[in-house]
């Protein structure tokens, strides 16, 4: 819009009489603004903040189509926690070990918050194979961790608390799978698979 503004005034002689070389003089002298640096930063400015307006309206209005997210099971709540607290451990690491086996938890402990999501939405079959799954990457976490301590990267105190925590999610996921395999469940999932 400036620009045209500049062009369409050039043409007229109104603008090009008054301009100047100085670099701190406006080439916008139209403009409220004197300097012709704060004048192009003060209108990017404006833009960014309408186009950041734009999206918030749009974005509001996606959210009012969308429903709202059904709550996550505990089990997957105690991961996020157990990854929360994994994080400012993995923050104390030097950096040599932080990018080796601090790295490697990290890359665990989001493949098991990545599978269990991922099993919420599967059906029971395929559950127990996703489970089985979980579980064998919950071991070698809890393998590296141990690691992790016995190189005293962990200090004792935390490791009790993570490890801890550990445990209860294997707890967790073997009850799912359990739960899963029960002859009771097994007989609900015949039930459903002969009607269809």
């Amino acid at each position: 819009m400036y620009l045209l503004y500049f062009k369409s005034s050039c043409k007229l002689n109104t603008f090009c009489g008054s301009f100047k070389l100085n670099s701190a003089t406006s080439a916008f002298n139209h403009l409220p603004d004197s300097n012709s640096i704060h004048a192009a930063w003060r209108f990017f400015k404006d833009m960014i903040s309408l186009y950041d307006i734009n999206n918030l309206f749009i974005d509001i209005y996606d959210y009012q189509s969308v429903p709202p997210p059904r709550s996550s099971p505990s089990v997957i709540v105690k991961e996020k926690e157990a990854y929360q607290y994994w994080l400012a451990l993995h923050r104390n690491f030097p950096r040599v070990e932080r990018l080796g086996i601090g790295q490697k938890i990290e890359h665990v402990f989001l493949d098991i918050l990545e599978l269990s999501f991922a099993c919420v939405y599967l059906p029971p079959e395929q559950k127990i194979l996703m489970l089985a799954k979980v579980i064998s990457k919950m071991d070698t976490l809890k393998f590296f961790a141990q690691l992790a301590w016995e190189s005293k990267l962990i200090p004792q105190e935390k490791y009790i608390e993570l490890s801890g925590k550990l445990e209860e999610i294997g707890r967790m996921l073997g009850g799912w799978k359990k739960g899963l395999q029960s002859p009771s469940a097994q007989l609900v999932l015949n039930k459903t698979l002969t009607k269809q």
